[in-house]
């Protein structure tokens, strides 16, 4: 569902099509072959309450042009009441543009197959067949399931508070980080008002140094040609995740009814909620890169936020492929029969060759 809940009960257990939007936009759905108006068509037709109104369209699209105003002449001809606007609009409601679970699942199931097999029925192009479920479960476990947003705000609290390599990160970078609070919230500790992060600032913060975008960068190897360089990553993250990171923040007893200022508790962030803020925060914006951790991915926010690196650079370094080279200066030696000076020679021609650029090296 989208991250702004529901109203009502009924609509918790349905999916609008922004939402859909929202879903295909965070997992990355779309891939070159498979765009997103395609997917709208496939939301519209598992639109079960949509189906019987496309069929009908479908019908009078085959029809010839005579018979098209044959059927028009018949229905002019016909008596009944003229249908009010109100009815008409009911009509309209009635078919709907929501997915129930079961919809919802079926368009998944047509994604899946999509992504899988882009040329099918193009004997040209198409190549192997990835069939139904195998094409499903790849497409829910590897691009899904690990990037959907979930509401798990409450749950993050107390993983935060038990996983060591969490707090680890944290405890790392506490120095830094407190002299970044100290300096954002200084105007409001002269108005003798406590060292506290307003809700705006913290928005002015991520606009001004530019922390809230999509960014993306290739694969990169150390090994000379190495296929999988073709693959690309992408971090994200919105101003919306970010306010809603800002708020889950905070302590449930300090949530209250009515209106509040920007310099209540519940409207601020302490020091200790602010680690935790910038914590979603780094979980949410790396998430799609499946190579980081949670603890490296706030540790990737951090280095954001005090300007360390930056996003492209936290992804270089976090999925850089790496290959050990041989380390001569440490494990060459003379061979059998050969002296020491001529292999002190040789050592002095083998650091002259160049050869990073045969295919695979240093493998």
């Amino acid at each position: 569902k989208s991250i702004g809940g529901s109203t009502s009960a009924e609509d918790a257990v349905e999916m609008t099509l922004s939402e859909f939007k929202d879903l295909v936009k965070d997992t990355s759905l779309e891939t070159r072959d498979l765009k997103f108006d395609v997917m709208c068509n496939m939301f519209k037709k598992a639109n079960a309450l949509n189906n019987a109104d496309a069929h009908a369209m479908r019908t009078e699209g085959r029809k010839t042009g005579s018979a098209k105003a044959e059927g028009a002449s018949a229905k002019s001809g016909s008596k009944g009441s003229k249908r009010t606007g109100g009815a008409r609009k009911l009509r309209d409601d009635e078919l709907d543009q929501e997915l129930v679970f079961y919809e919802f699942v079926e368009v998944l199931i047509r994604i899946s197959f999509w992504r899988a097999n882009p040329f099918h029925g193009i004997h040209k192009l198409a190549q192997q067949l990835v069939p139904l479920p195998d094409c499903l479960h790849q497409m829910l476990h590897e691009v899904v399931l690990p990037t959907a947003r979930r509401d798990d705000s409450a749950l993050f609290k107390e993983q935060l508070a038990s996983d060591k390599s969490l707090q680890a990160v944290l405890a790392e970078f506490r120095a830094p980080l407190t002299e970044w609070f100290n300096t954002q919230t200084q105007s409001m500790f002269l108005r003798g008002e406590g060292r506290k992060l307003q809700y705006q600032a913290w928005q002015d913060v991520l606009k001004k140094k530019k922390h809230v975008g999509i960014w993306e960068i290739n694969q990169d190897s150390e090994i000379t040609g190495d296929e999988r360089c073709r693959n690309k990553h992408r971090c994200a993250l919105s101003l919306p995740q970010a306010k809603f990171a800002f708020s889950n923040s905070q302590s449930l007893d300090q949530m209250s009814v009515g209106v509040a200022t920007d310099k209540d508790n519940m409207t601020t962030l302490d020091f200790e909620e602010f680690l935790e803020c910038v914590a979603r925060c780094g979980i949410d914006k790396y998430k799609a890169v499946r190579q980081m951790s949670a603890a490296a991915a706030i540790k990737g926010m951090i280095h954001n936020l005090l300007g360390i690196e930056n996003e492209e650079e936290v992804m270089w370094a976090n999925t850089l492929i790496k290959a050990e080279r041989y380390n001569w200066k440490r494990f060459s030696g003379p061979l059998e029969g050969q002296t020491l000076s001529d292999h002190k020679k040789w050592l002095e021609v083998w650091q002259r060759i160049q050869v990073s650029d045969v295919y695979y090296f240093p493998l």
